[in-house]
């Protein structure tokens, strides 16, 4: 057993999580999400009226 350094051996412990949480900038996401909620209504509203004249 002299040399036999596996004894001991243990995967390295996870660190500990930190007291506070990163904040994360969800403002990009929220400009995008807008933009395709203006581009699906605009979308819709123009085949709408489309339908309406061609009643």
């Amino acid at each position: 057993m002299s040399g036999d350094k596996s004894e001991n051996t243990k995967p390295p412990a996870p660190e500990e999580p930190e007291d506070h949480e990163e904040e994360h900038n969800t403002q990009g996401t929220m400009v995008l999400m807008l933009l395709f909620l203006v581009l699906i209504i605009g979308v819709w509203g123009t085949m709408f009226l489309l339908l309406l004249e061609r009643g």
